[in-house]
């Protein structure tokens, strides 16, 4: 079953690419005499989403960026999200890092847009 990528429930229109970036954190410990490296594995990464799409016409860049993915973005506070290429890795959680916009005028009335997810993951309780 196909999941149309939604942030906060809000569908994510006219979507050109999406890709996910996943990496681990992996420390190099040179070792005398040892021919290489030693490499220590401190885990993985937070995943990060790019979406890059477009917009046609002044009403839906005014709907895009005054009613769903700048007030979310200004807002700072994670949200939701879902998507077929984050399917298996259990990301429920999103902050929106970065809000590219562009208008060209070589293309009057279209607007390109870049958005940048990273996952979020509740901090820990403080100790007592």
């Amino acid at each position: 079953m196909l999941v149309r990528p939604m942030i906060s429930g809000w569908e994510i229109p006219r979507i050109s690419s999406i890709n996910s970036q996943e990496s681990r954190h992996l420390l190099s410990l040179p070792v005398p005499g040892l021919s290489g490296d030693l490499h220590q594995d401190l885990g993985r990464s937070a995943l990060i989403v790019d979406i890059t799409g477009s917009l046609y016409g002044d009403e839906a860049r005014d709907e895009f960026l005054t009613d769903n993915i700048r007030k979310a973005f200004l807002e700072g506070e994670p949200v939701d999200f879902v998507a077929d290429i984050v399917n298996e890795s259990e990301l429920e959680q999103v902050l929106i890092e970065s809000l590219h916009l562009e208008e060209n005028p070589a293309h009057p009335n279209q607007f390109t847009y870049q958005i940048r997810l990273r996952e979020y993951t509740e901090p820990p309780e403080p100790a007592t």
